[in-house]
C-alpha cells in the first residue's frame, strides 16, 4: 500500500504521466479497487473527452496551486485525485449517455478509508472529503446573459447568491461531518471547480446543439471566483463577544431582538465572537450578522463538536478542548462583551467576565442586554450586595445595563476605562496591619 509521503510526492509530480501508464493491477496494489475500477471506465460523452481515470488525474494536474500554502495544495490535489472516484458505482444509462447522481458523496465515501490507510489524520481526511463532495456545487449556476433555456431556474451569479450557495454548502456539511469549512474552504472551491471543468470536453452537444463550452464554463469559474473573494474583504477591527441563550423554547421577542443586536453590529462595523451555537440565542445574533454580510467566530468545545450543532454562520469555528479554555479563546478574540438573556451558562460567563474585570485581569466594555426586564432580579440582587456590605458600590459600573441593540453598541464605542477599587491592594493592606 502506498504512504502518505509517496502519494504527496505523486501529487506534486507528473501524475497523469506517472498514474495514467500503470495497468489496472498495479493501481489496485496502490490505491484500491476504487481507483483500479475508473482505469477503462468510459464517460467521455457528453461532458468529458477522457476516460475516468484520466479526467481525475487531469483535473489534479490542472489545479491552480499558485500563492496556495502546502497545507492547501496537498488537501486539493489529494481531492481532484478521487473527486470522481465513485462514479462507477453511481453509474444509470439515460437515453444515449450515463448519468451520476450522488456520485461526489460516493466518492468521499470511498477515499476516506484509503485517505486514512494511507496516513491522513482524521482531520486531514474529512478536509479533503469536503471538496470532493462539494468541489462541483457552483457549477448550477449561471451567467446574467446567458441563454440557455435549460437553464433559466439556475442561480444567476452574484455576490449574494454565491455567498447563499457556499453557506447552504458549509450547512450541508455541517450536517455529515465533524470537519468545519471556514470562508477560507469556501474561498478555495472554486479553484476545483474550475479544475474539473479544464478536464472536461471543449464543447457539449445534446441533440446536435452546442449547449456550452470549456471556454464560458471556465470565464464563469472565474466570475464565481471574483464575487468568493469578496468574502473576504470588509473584515472588522474588533470583534463582540455575545453570551446568551442556546434553547430555542423561549419567546419569540428574545430571538428578534439578538438577530437585530447581530444586524447592528454589522453596520456599526464590529464582528462577532459566540459559543458557535447552531439555536436559541446564540443562533440568532449568528444569523443577523450573517443577513448583513458580516464576520463570526464560534468558539465550541470537542464535547458539543458534533455534525449540526454548530452554526453554518461562522467564518470561522475554533474547537477548545474544555469549557474553560472555550471561555479563554473568547476573551482572547474579543474587544467587548454583551450578554443577553439565557440561563445557567449564560450566567456563569457573565459573573466570571465581571469578576475578571473587578480584579484587573482585563478593562473592556461589558454590556448586560436587558430585553423585556429579563435581568432585573440579577440587577437587583448586585445592589442587594452592595447594600449588604458583599460588594463596593463602584463595581456596578463594571458592567452597563441596556434595552436596545443601539443603546449597547453606542456605550462600546464610546467607553473610557474608570478607576476600580483596588480588591487585591486592599487585602494586602489588611494583612500587613495585622
Amino acid at each position: 500500500m502506498i504512504t502518505k509521503t509517496d502519494f504527496i510526492t505523486l501529487l506534486k509530480g507528473a501524475v497523469a504521466d506517472t498514474v495514467g501508464l500503470m495497468s489496472k493491477e498495479q493501481l489496485r496494489e496502490l490505491f484500491g479497487d476504487c481507483i483500479a475500477n475508473t482505469k477503462d471506465f468510459d464517460q467521455r460523452h457528453p461532458y468529458h473527452c477522457y476516460t475516468l481515470l484520466d479526467h481525475m488525474l487531469h483535473a489534479t494536474d490542472a489545479l491552480e496551486c499558485k500563492g496556495l500554502p502546502e497545507e492547501d495544495i496537498i488537501t486539493l490535489k489529494a481531492a481532484m485525485f478521487f473527486h470522481d472516484c465513485g462514479k462507477p458505482s453511481c453509474a444509470k444509462q439515460k437515453e444515449d449517455r450515463f448519468t451520476f447522481h450522488g456520485h461526489t458523496q460516493a466518492s468521499a465515501i470511498l477515499a476516506q478509508p484509503l485517505l486514512e490507510q494511507i496516513g491522513f489524520s482524521c482531520e486531514e481526511t474529512e478536509r479533503i472529503c469536503f471538496f470532493i463532495e462539494y468541489h462541483d456545487i457552483l457549477k448550477d449556476m449561471r451567467l446574467g446573459n446567458d441563454t440557455d433555456e435549460v437553464n433559466t431556474d439556475w442561480d444567476v451569479i452574484s455576490y449574494e447568491s454565491g455567498r447563499d450557495r457556499l453557506t447552504s454548502t458549509r450547512k450541508a456539511a455541517v450536517q455529515r461531518i465533524s470537519y468545519y469549512p471556514t470562508d477560507g474552504d469556501l474561498m478555495l472551491l472554486p479553484r476545483v471547480y474550475k479544475a474539473d471543468i479544464c478536464a472536461q470536453a471543449e464543447k457539449v452537444y445534446k441533440n446536435g446543439v452546442l449547449r456550452t463550452t470549456r471556454e464560458h464554463n471556465l470565464h464563469k469559474a472565474d466570475i464565481i471566483a471574483e464575487y468568493v473573494n469578496e468574502l473576504a474583504k470588509n473584515q472588522p477591527e474588533k470583534y463582540i463577544c455575545v453570551f446568551g441563550a442556546s434553547s430555542n423554547n423561549i419567546d419569540e421577542e428574545y430571538i428578534n431582538e439578538a438577530f437585530r443586536l447581530g444586524v447592528c453590529m454589522v453596520k456599526e462595523k464590529f464582528g462577532l465572537v459566540f459559543g458557535a451555537g447552531l439555536h436559541g440565542l446564540m443562533g440568532a445574533v449568528a444569523e443577523g450578522i450573517y443577513s448583513a454580510g458580516g464576520k463570526a467566530y464560534g468558539v465550541i468545545p470537542e464535547k458539543l463538536h458534533r455534525p449540526g450543532i454548530a452554526s453554518p454562520y461562522c467564518s470561522e469555528l475554533f474547537v477548545t478542548a474544555t469549557m474553560h479554555e472555550r471561555k479563554a479563546k473568547m476573551e482572547e478574540l474579543s474587544s467587548a462583551f454583551i450578554a443577553l438573556p439565557g440561563g445557567y451558562g449564560t450566567f456563569e460567563e457573565l459573573l466570571e467576565i465581571i469578576t475578571l474585570k473587578q480584579l484587573g485581569y482585563m478593562d473592556m466594555p461589558i454590556v448586560i442586554m436587558n430585553v423585556n426586564g429579563y435581568y432585573d432580579d440579577l440587577l437587583n440582587m448586585f445592589e442587594y450586595a452592595t447594600d449588604e456590605g458583599f460588594a463596593d458600590e463602584k463595581y456596578l459600573s463594571l458592567f452597563h445595563e441596556s434595552t436596545t441593540p443601539e443603546d449597547a453598541l453606542r456605550y462600546i464605542k464610546e467607553y473610557k476605562p474608570s478607576e476600580m477599587p483596588d480588591k487585591i491592594g486592599e487585602v494586602l493592606k489588611k494583612m500587613k496591619r495585622q
